[in-house]
C-alpha cells in the first residue's frame, strides 16, 4: 500500500479542496451508485453546498474539522465534522456529526477511510460531542456496512434534500 498522510485542512486549501470534493461526489453518486438527479437540483446543491467559501467558513470554524489524506501531494480524502445540524428529533446540537467522509477511487481499499474516521471520531469526542451522528443514502449499502463494521448503528430514517429532490437517508449513531 502506498503511504498516506492525514492532516488539517488549511484556508489555503479551501478552493482546491472543493473542487476535489464535488468530483468525488459525482464519482460516488452520479457514476458509482448511478443516481440520477436532475441538472437543476444538482445545481442547486452544488451552489449550497460545494462553494469554496463553504470550505473557509468549515476550514475557520472551531465547531468544525477538516482533514485532508493525501500521497505525494495528491488529495485521496477528505472528512469533516461539526455540532450535529440533522433535522431530526433525535438529533441534539450537543452530540456531534461526520458531516463528510469521502474517499477517491484512488485512495479507496488503501486503509484511508479506517484512519480517517478514526481521527473525526477522536476530534468529536475530544469536544465532548457525543453520540456522533452521520447520515448515509439509503442506497448506499458499501458506506452502511463501512459505518456499521466501525460500531455505527440505524437509529432512524430521514429525508435528505439535493435540490428539489428528497433523497431517502438513514441515520448512524456511534455511542
Amino acid at each position: 500500500t502506498l503511504a498516506f498522510e492525514i492532516r488539517e485542512a488549511r484556508a489555503s486549501d479551501a478552493a482546491e479542496l472543493c473542487d476535489f470534493a464535488w468530483r468525488v461526489f459525482v464519482e460516488t453518486f452520479l457514476e458509482d451508485l448511478n443516481c440520477a438527479y436532475p441538472p437543476a437540483d444538482l445545481a442547486a446543491f452544488r451552489e449550497e453546498s460545494y462553494r469554496p467559501h463553504v470550505y473557509e467558513k468549515w476550514i475557520a470554524s472551531e465547531d468544525y474539522g477538516v482533514w485532508i489524506a493525501e500521497a505525494d501531494g495528491q488529495k485521496l480524502g477528505y472528512a469533516v465534522t461539526c455540532p450535529c445540524s440533522f433535522d431530526h428529533a433525535l438529533a441534539r446540537p450537543e452530540a456531534g456529526e461526520l458531516k463528510r467522509l469521502y474517499i477517491a477511487r484512488e485512495g479507496q481499499g488503501r486503509g484511508i477511510a479506517p484512519a480517517m474516521l478514526e481521527v473525526a471520531v477522536g476530534r468529536l469526542r475530544a469536544q465532548g460531542r457525543t453520540p456522533v451522528m452521520l447520515s448515509v443514502w439509503s442506497e448506499n449499502h458499501r458506506a452502511q456496512a463501512f459505518y456499521m463494521k466501525h460500531g455505527f448503528r440505524k437509529i432512524a430514517e430521514f429525508k435528505f434534500p439535493v435540490g428539489e429532490t428528497v433523497d431517502d437517508e438513514f441515520l448512524m449513531q456511534l455511542d
